[in-house]
């Protein structure tokens, strides 16, 4: 995690690794008592490129990391924070080398909700 000045913060870390994730979290919220505004966006494969592995990777970094990031990073958000979560077209409609992205999108969208309350 690189600082930006005194209020800013950009990190890169693998989403689908959820103890990194808990470790992300616990180090935010070692150096700041709130977040404004989380982002979270990932990658997808052609079908023919898919491998159990590689599903397995891809629902975990969709929808299972984003969902224990979130949930350890509760206590940081205020009632103005956002939390933005890349969706993709794909979980709506078919789309070219989507298949397994747009399932993993769509069970992310279904819980983006969620967060409003």
């Amino acid at each position: 995690m690189d600082r930006i000045g005194p209020v800013f913060a950009s990190g890169r870390e693998h989403v689908g690794d959820v103890p990194g994730q808990a470790t992300l979290a616990a180090r935010l919220r070692a150096e700041w008592p709130k977040l404004d505004i989380l982002m979270s966006n990932v990658p997808h494969l052609p079908l023919d490129a898919w491998t159990e592995e590689a599903f397995d990777r891809l629902v975990a970094t969709n929808l299972k990391s984003p969902f224990f990031l979130i949930r350890d990073l509760l206590p940081l958000f205020s009632q103005q924070s956002s939390v933005i979560l890349v969706g993709s077209v794909s979980a709506y409609i078919g789309h070219e080398n989507a298949t397994v992205h747009g399932a993993a999108k769509a069970g992310l969208l279904s819980w983006i909700g969620e967060l409003a309350y």
